[in-house]
């Protein structure tokens, strides 16, 4: 049936729902058809049709009671034309303006898994730029530049993790004071924090409450765009149940087992996985803060990967150093797996896409050879 046969289907049916009938034909029910086939009644691409025997025959459609069809077509009709209106009036009554080049906000991020979660979140009503994206550059040391100041001096919204990870944009924010500037810490929102450990993007429960506040400061900014956001946030969580889902899975197959991380950034998952990190914390805590560890915590870690203690070293390549390269080339020479994570998320990637690869990653190297769940 062509698009234009289907517009005027309707009209076809009631003419004939009024006008034919055969007595051998049994009582047919009225029924709405959606002919777009796409499950939705998106008026006025309905029709009225009989239903015979299972199938839709608007033109084939016989009646025996001529008055009962006629009082049910009306009906019909007048319940499509108070849809239509309703609908109609519907849509317009909720239909937002567009974003336009001159309307986008300006969201500066400081690292580059905040400025994806906010382009998530914002969609086309946003400018979304971030200071630190090189996945080869230690955030720690990072020193900003001038075009970093001039980015969050014309922002509307900035986004920093806090939690002293990123003191820099602090002293940005103070040398360009904007009573209409919003900011976000996402230190400071996350309900899920480890003491000693800012890095709480790793955390998607804490990635939830920072989308959350994204959404709830555009809708603020942007007000006519509030359902956007909105949706946005919603289809948002949905995507972070995935990365659940590996946790639980993960946690299913090796809950109990014995790891070495290079530093405390991926505790945030290893704890709900239920994986026991062996490496001093002295050690991880030294690394993460750029200063040479403790010898005899540096001492303990080459012991636990030597006599494979561990089952795998989740190895930070962002944060590398002589002694991190030590213990990667002693695990590599002792059969231990080396799971690479990084601290700002890869090119190509978005923030969902990259957690869930890094547990794939590290899932297959604990169920490596000889692997099995349970304590070790």
């Amino acid at each position: 049936m062509g698009i234009r046969e289907r517009g005027a289907c309707w009209v076809v049916s009631s003419i004939f729902l009024i006008t034919r009938s055969r007595a051998e034909y049994p009582v047919y029910r009225l029924n709405l058809v959606d002919v777009s086939g796409k499950g939705r009644y998106y008026l006025p691409w309905l029709m009225i049709s009989c239903i015979i025997k299972d199938e839709t025959t608007p033109w084939e459609c016989p009646m025996v009671k001529l008055g009962t069809f006629f009082a049910a077509a009306i009906a019909s009709l007048a319940l499509v034309q108070g849809a239509s209106w309703m609908f109609f009036a519907r849509a317009f009554a909720q239909k937002a303006p567009a974003c336009t080049a001159s309307s986008r906000l300006h969201i500066v991020a400081a690292e580059n898994f905040y400025q994806d979660i906010a382009l998530q979140i914002s969609g086309s009503c946003a400018r979304v730029t971030s200071v630190l994206s090189d996945p080869d550059v230690d955030p720690h040391e990072y020193e900003p530049t001038v075009n970093d100041a001039e980015a969050v001096a014309t922002a509307n919204l900035v986004i920093e993790n806090g939690g002293g990870y990123d003191d820099w944009v602090n002293k940005l924010l103070a040398a360009s004071p904007d009573g209409g500037r919003l900011v976000i810490n996402a230190w400071d929102i996350s309900p899920v924090k480890i003491s000693g450990n800012e890095h709480v993007w790793y955390c998607a429960e804490d990635m939830k409450a920072v989308a959350a506040a994204i959404a709830g400061d555009l809708k603020r900014l942007r007000p006519s765009q509030a359902e956007r956001f909105e949706k946005n946030l919603t289809i948002f969580d949905e995507s972070l149940d995935e990365i659940g889902a590996k946790i639980r899975e993960i946690s299913n197959r090796f809950s109990g087992l014995p790891i070495a991380l290079t530093e405390p950034i991926f505790t945030y998952q290893a704890d709900p996985m239920g994986l026991r990190v062996l490496t001093p914390f002295a050690l991880q805590k030294a690394v993460a803060e750029g200063i040479d560890p403790p010898a005899n915590a540096m001492l303990i870690a080459q012991e636990q990967i030597r006599n494979k203690r561990v089952r795998v070293l989740v190895y930070n390549r962002q944060t590398a150093d002589r002694f991190t390269a030590r213990l990667e080339e002693l695990a590599k020479g002792s059969g231990v797996p080396v799971v690479a994570i990084t601290e700002t998320m890869p090119a190509g990637k978005h923030y969902q896409s990259w957690m869930v690869d890094q547990m794939d990653a590290l899932e297959s190297g604990l169920g490596g050879p000889g692997a099995g769940g349970g304590p070790r």
